[in-house]
């Protein structure tokens, strides 16, 4: 799992973490292998008042292995700084290392302190790499990193911005990417500001980076500065301002979620200082929520959140230290499997149809093209994928039959064996979203234009779909890959040789669609919701695929026939 928040690995210069290289953020240096179980917890918005102090309790009771601090310290409560910190040390203790975020209450413009001299009080207790309380990540073991960054913030002059193209997006990609080459089985990532809520905040940190953290299938995502608590629906995209059905993988009503499927955001900003804000559920992104409580609701208060990841998964609870609210999920391997040991596949909507908007404003059209291209930049990522080469972990334990192999393998049946592993599918890596939209406008070429997008988001899904309905072939398959764990439980191989040829790699086909002139486009209301709705069905076209990857591929996907003796591992095969 991936952790993403507000740490800092080491004191240095903003310009010296906005240059980590990739190869940097690959060279982990876990502190301990072999971890069993990570223990934690988590919130932000503190101050000193008798609510925090409850919610500090709490933290001390638990005794996790950290504490992650997302942000707004002390709000001048207690001053200066080094007081502050010892008050908080005075209640929790010294035994847990509490790791900083800033908030947009000790940034350079802030009177209530600045991060650097909370951060010298509360110095990094867990080895991290980058800059400590701004931009910086940390390791247990192999079983977690952390990342903790400062978005839509400025320290020490420099301005933590995470759009495409700034070098603090690539270090933040790197630091993710770099986990996943390492073998970190969950990331978590922590930062003060939000993106999605249905609180009083707007999307402070940017469109751009909560595409990175859904396009990376980040496991969960901790912020803070909305006083409130919420928790999402396990996303595959989102739209600020637009509520997009196919975007959710798993609407987390049963509190479950399958690892790999999104990104669960969880905003805990209630941990006992300030003021107390509360849930708009007219709000749109309020349909992306699982579960929200705010200040009117009943039950209410404050709290935070504790945190276990082991070999069961991720389990997050929220704590109430002046409530009785409650709220708690688990990210784990799903339950349900197919014919063959895969992950069991979502199913999704389009919806039948989409309110036209009183006026066609260049929001709109910009939300629609957003939508729209999102299903291009989705079909091109799949269409690398496959091109990389199939391997093992991309397909379902017990898959393959007989009738999948070429007949120079020769196979008998017998009992069935031991229960086949499940897929663990590579990571489908999506470009973000360009940021050429200086002549946006609201016009009917736009709409046009528009409309040219989904065509051709929809000719790619489609030839995509169509090149896994069973045209992949051995071809496609990484030689000496596959292991016998992918053999149907009661097949074996007994003889096989190499055929004479082998077969070639399938490709992807796709038919370009007929276009009209943008003359003919009707530049209404009406038009632009007929447009919302194809944008949004191309989406859920594309996630459905992105879906049966995730679940694991099968022979179904492939030309029966076409799977031969050099694309077994050694010793699969005689």
């Amino acid at each position: 799992m991936i952790l993403v928040g507000a740490f800092f690995a080491r004191q240095g210069s903003p310009s010296a973490a906005a240059g980590i290289s990739p190869q940097e953020a690959t060279a982990t240096t876990p502190q301990a292998s072999g971890v069993s179980a990570i223990r934690f917890t988590a919130g932000g918005d503190v101050g000193t008042t008798s609510a925090s102090d409850a919610s500090w309790q709490k933290v001390a009771d638990f005794g996790g292995d950290f504490h992650l601090l997302l942000g707004d310290l002390s709000y001048s409560d207690i001053e200066p700084e080094d007081a502050w910190c010892a008050d908080v040390i005075s209640k929790v203790g010294a035994g847990v290392p509490i790791q900083l975020v800033s908030g947009n209450h000790e940034d350079d413009g802030s009177d209530d302190g600045h991060i650097n001299n909370f951060a010298a009080c509360l110095p990094d207790r867990m080895n991290s790499t980058g800059i400590y309380a701004a931009e910086y990540y940390f390791d247990v073991g192999t079983e977690a990193r952390v990342i903790m960054i400062a978005p839509d913030l400025t320290i020490d002059g420099e301005d933590y911005d995470y759009e495409v193209g700034n070098p603090h997006y690539d270090w933040l990609a790197a630091a993710i990417d770099g986990a996943r080459a390492a073998g970190v089985e969950w990331i978590v990532v922590g930062m003060h500001k939000t993106c999605i809520t249905a609180g009083n905040k707007s999307c402070e940190i940017g469109p751009d980076l909560m595409d990175l953290l859904i396009d990376r299938r980040v496991d969960l995502v901790l912020q803070g500065h909305d006083h409130d608590y919420q928790r999402s629906k396990q996303l595959t995209c989102a739209e600020v301002d637009v509520f997009v059905a196919s975007c959710v993988a798993d609407d987390g009503a049963d509190d479950a979620y399958a690892k790999g499927r999104g990104t669960v955001f969880v905003i805990a900003g209630n941990f006992g200082g300030s003021g107390f804000t509360g849930i708009d559920r007219s709000d749109p992104e309020f349909a992306y929520m699982a579960a929200a409580m705010g200040d009117g609701d009943d039950p209410s208060g404050r709290g935070l959140l504790q945190i276990e990841i082991d070999s069961g998964g991720l389990r997050l609870e929220f704590v109430g230290s002046t409530t009785d609210y409650s709220d708690g999920f688990v990210i784990g391997p799903s339950a349900t499997a197919g014919t063959a040991n895969c992950s069991a596949v979502p199913a999704r909507g389009v919806p039948s149809e989409v309110r036209a908007p009183a006026a066609i404003s260049r929001g709109y059209l910009k939300a629609n093209q957003r939508i729209g291209s999102a299903t291009v930049r989705r079909a091109n990522g799949i269409d690398r994928w496959l091109n990389a080469g199939i391997l093992d972990g991309d397909l379902c334990g017990g898959s393959l039959e007989p009738a999948d192999l070429d007949s120079n393998v020769t196979v008998t049946s017998g009992p069935l064996g031991p229960t086949p592993p499940r897929a663990n599918p590579r990571t489908v890596a999506i470009a973000p979203a360009s940021q050429r939209n200086a002549a946006f406008s609201a016009t009917a070429i736009q709409m046009c234009i528009n409309q040219r997008i989904y065509q051709t988001g929809i000719a790619r899904a489609n030839a995509l779909k169509a090149r896994l309905a069973g045209r992949l072939t051995g071809g496609d398959v990484v030689d000496g890959t596959l292991t016998r764990g992918r053999l149907g439980r009661d097949v074996t191989i007994t003889a096989a040789s190499a055929p004479p040829s082998l077969p070639a790699a399938s490709r992807t086909k796709v038919t370009a669609p007929a276009r009209q002139g943008c003359g003919k486009v009707k530049f209404t209301g009406a038009q632009a919701a007929v447009n919302r709705r194809i944008a949004i069905a191309s989406v859920v076209r594309i996630n459905e695929t992105l879906d049966q990857l995730s679940a694991g591929l099968t022979g179904e996907n492939f030309k029966d026939g076409t799977i031969t003796k050099v694309d077994f591992a050694p010793g699969v095969t005689p």
